[in-house]
């Protein structure tokens, strides 16, 4: 149904335009990440922290199977991702550490399906940093994941590699004689023709001829079955044991513990019942004795990925450790075997899902929360401990960082600038900072204090040069005043513009003082053509949103054309919105006025999105509390209302990559200025370069800053981008309508075109010969032929009329919103 038109054109044009000027955009929308959908065994590693080895499992996220581990130097210390190490997986995997090794660590071993390909992973742990290599394809019909192990069989003085694996409803043994890793998987024997899910595989320590039995518990219908191979003869068939469960609902997972009866360790297993994980145990002193239910672990659970019995002691047991994936979430369970009765307690989320998460520290030779050096060294290679900021703009095609703050050792008011040639975001940009031999080159202007909290606050590209506009006059004067505030020089301080001729390497005062509600910048480069409202219509503008009294500030706006950008007489102050146009009315710095009200913030980032289609601004606030963004349509507004996109305590920022307490999260930084204090985050400086569209959605990376650490890091946070688009892909641009020859007959076309249309498909049968003729009742009367406007359109026109349906469907592409 067309809508009515009650008003003329010209009011209905103007209205409609004031009602699209005025509507607030709603705000940007953080969608968490990363989503899991699955978590795999759980191992105990060599590698050691205090006197613990380290827990290792791999998690499935989307199609991603991740690698995370967790430094047991202290339980307190949270989970952290490591590598990814298959792009392609279509199950949890499997994780072992095997007795192949370089340097003094096993290497990782990984079994994952893809597809119906059950295939081989390992990374050589010589190195953390080595990536993980394909090995083997298994088998090519699994039907869901595996479990391996590396048993007592030893070929050239490794153990072999041993799984079972689903292919339909056979539960099959494989195994891989290690003397040469490039023999193939061999299939052994089918232990189950029966089986409804995925089984598991120990090796136990009831032996015959040397080597410990095989165990294997895999679900048939509901019964959860324990089947068990002696391998004193590897060709003996597997045998059938006991039914641990009639009530399963998924696979199990198994272990022997060191509860002993006998000479004989316990089995103790896992499985989901009814949403709900269960623990069963048997005790090894009579293989006759039933398996019996030790309670539930946990409600609520979807499955269950590992168990495992850890160096973690109490009263001469080890802790059971599980991993296991409920409310969408792969979670860590514990139990204290220091007493049998005790019940399991929830461990820590191992990948919890957030609004933006950390891809990786940029600056300082050791990531504080991986405890392993960073991709950049940058105290290494240019003697940057610690440092702040990050401001990034792009010049002479290079993409460059302002650093604030920067210190060998600690913190000691000289900046720094850095770039990079990385295009890649999740790989870590590797930064080259303007240095002299290994020491970074500091940013430094004639006539210009630039001290402890006076630091460079934006960039630009213009006229050749590069520039960049610095906070100064604002010196921490190393004291507090009565109240315990930090004493400067000028509360305020004030912005002052700087050029370089040589890259950054060399500035002079250009410039000073926008007045003091425009301290702290976020410059942007435009067109002035693309963006209606701006003094100037024609040639480059550069945009100056910005701040005034440091985290105190509502934000405000000025103008420069960009071939007078030196000339500050030339600057204009956004002053108010017309009450009629709703455009934007310019003046002088006495004319000033916020584009919103929100007297918090200091650092700024303003950006236009070109996927989004809006204006991003993000800055750090108290309320709402951490990393906030607002969108607009246009560059004055109106601005959304804010959306937290990051939050240190609920977005896995404290206790994680950022300094907490002494038994929360990192170490603290020495070359933080919090004194051992707890960290912070602030300066969200959107990288446009970076930003990366999806299927309605639109993934901005931003650096951010942490305080202690004193360090900047790289995040990323994906938006919900909503199509722009109201009909999806056949939405027509403005002044053009669907013909609708046809119902379905989407071809963009104008009003008057449409009308033609219309009248054609009503004359349709005046047009027709009346007797019929070669084509039937279709056949035109002469003088007319079909239209073709669509296959089968046999409405009969003029040859004109035909040759103007064949015009219109040429333009129709590229009359369309998004051609």
């Amino acid at each position: 149904m067309r809508s009515i038109l009650l008003c003329s054109i010209r009011f209905c044009f103007l209205l409609s335009a004031l009602v699209s000027v005025n509507a607030q955009p709603p705000a940007p929308a953080p969608i968490l990440g990363p989503v899991s959908n699955g978590v795999g065994c759980i191992i105990q590693s060599d590698f050691t922290s205090n006197g613990h080895r380290n827990f290792e499992t791999v998690v499935l996220q989307g199609s991603d199977l991740v690698h995370y581990w967790h430094d047991n130097g202290s339980v307190a210390y949270t989970w952290v991702r490591g590598q990814v190490i298959t792009h392609a997986a279509t199950g949890p995997g499997c994780l072992i550490q095997s007795d192949f090794k370089s340097g003094a660590h096993g290497n990782f071993e990984v079994i994952v399906p893809e597809g119906h390909n059950l295939v081989h992973y390992f990374h050589d742990n010589g190195n953390v940093a080595n990536p993980w290599q394909r090995a083997q394809v298994i088998s090519t019909a699994v039907s869901g994941p595996a479990v391996m192990i590396q048993s007592d069989f030893r070929s050239g003085g490794h153990g072999n590699f041993e799984l079972v694996a689903i292919e339909g409803s056979n539960l099959v043994h494989y195994f891989h004689e290690n003397d040469n890793v490039n023999k193939p998987w061999q299939r052994g024997q089918t232990i189950s023709s029966h089986a409804t899910s995925a089984g598991t595989i120990i090796q136990s320590d009831f032996r015959a001829g040397g080597h410990g039995n095989f165990e294997v518990l895999v679900r048939e219908g509901t019964a959860l079955v324990h089947y068990f191979h002696e391998n004193d003869n590897v060709n003996k068939p597997w045998q059938r044991g006991q039914t641990v469960s009639n009530t399963a609902g998924g696979p199990a997972v198994l272990i022997q513990s060191d509860f002993t009866g006998g000479g004989h360790g316990n089995f103790e297993a896992l499985t989901v019942e009814g949403g709900s994980l269960v623990h069963y145990f048997h005790e090894n002193d009579n293989v006759n004795m039933p398996w019996q239910s030790a309670g539930v672990v946990d409600r609520g659970v979807v499955s269950v990925g590992g168990l495992i019995q850890s160096d973690f002691r109490s009263n001469g047991h080890g802790n059971f450790e599980a991993t296991i994936f409920a409310g969408g979430l792969p979670s860590h369970f514990w139990k204290d075997n220091g007493n049998t009765a005790n019940h399991w307690g929830s461990g820590q989320v191992i990948a919890p899902k957030t609004r933006s998460q950390k891809v990786c520290q940029l600056t300082g030779d050791t990531d504080f929360q991986n405890r392993a050096a960073t991709s950049n060294r940058s105290q290494s290679r240019f003697s940057v401990a610690g440092t702040d900021l990050g401001y990034p703009f792009e010049f002479d095609g290079r993409l460059y960082f302002l650093f604030g703050d920067t210190g060998g050792s600690i913190p000691d008011g000289r900046d720094s600038i850095a770039f990079t040639r990385s295009t890649d975001p999740d790989t870590c940009p590797q930064l080259f900072w303007n240095a002299d031999g290994g020491t970074f080159r500091r940013i430094a202007a004639d006539g210009v204090s630039l001290a402890y909290f006076e630091v460079p606050t934006t960039g630009f590209s213009a006229n050749g040069a590069m520039y960049v506009f610095v906070w100064t006059d604002h010196k921490d004067l190393g004291y507090k005043d009565a109240q315990g505030n930090e004493v400067f020089s000028n509360p305020l301080g004030h912005a002052a513009l700087l050029r370089s001729d040589d890259a950054g390497r060399t500035f002079r005062l250009i410039w000073d003082r926008l007045g003091d509600n425009l301290i702290y910048l976020s410059a942007v480069v435009v067109n002035n053509a693309d963006y209606p409202g701006l003094p100037e219509s024609t040639g480059q503008g550069l945009l100056m949103f910005g701040s005034g009294k440091y985290r105190a500030s509502s934000p405000y706006l000025a103008y420069l054309p960009i071939d007078q950008v030196e000339q500050k007489s030339q600057v204009k102050y956004f002053a108010a919105l017309d009450q009629f146009t709703q455009k934007p009315r310019w003046g002088g710095v006495a004319d000033a006025a916020p584009l919103f009200i929100h007297n918090c913030l200091g650092e700024l980032s303003v950006t236009y999105n070109t996927n989004m289609q809006d204006w991003l601004m993000t800055y750090n606030c108290g309320n709402p509390d951490g990393i906030v963004a607002r969108a607009s349509k246009n560059f004055y507004g109106p601005w959304s209302d804010p959306a937290v996109l990051f939050n240190a305590g609920a977005d896995a920022g404290t206790c994680y990559f950022i300094h907490g307490d002494a038994n929360c999260g990192p170490p603290t930084d020495p070359a933080s200025p919090a004194n051992g204090g707890p960290g912070g985050v602030y300066a969200p400086y959107v990288i446009s370069p970076f930003t990366r569209a999806g299927e309605q959605t639109t993934t901005l990376y931003y650096t951010m800053s942490t305080w202690n650490p004193y360090q900047v890091v790289l995040m990323k946070s994906t938006l919900a981008t909503p199509s722009p688009l109201p009909y999806g892909p056949d939405t027509c641009k403005a002044g053009f309508i669907w013909r609708e020859a046809e119902p379905i007959d989407h071809v963009c076309v104008t009003a008057a075109e449409y009308s033609t249309a219309a009248l054609e498909n009503s004359q349709a049968d005046a047009h027709r010969a009346s007797n019929g003729g070669a084509y039937g009742l279709d056949t035109c009367a002469e003088g007319y032929v079909w239209r073709n406007a669509f296959v089968n359109d046999h409405v009969c026109v003029t040859s004109a009329a035909r040759q103007e349906a064949a015009n219109e469907n040429a333009l129709g592409p590229s009359r369309r919103a998004a051609p």
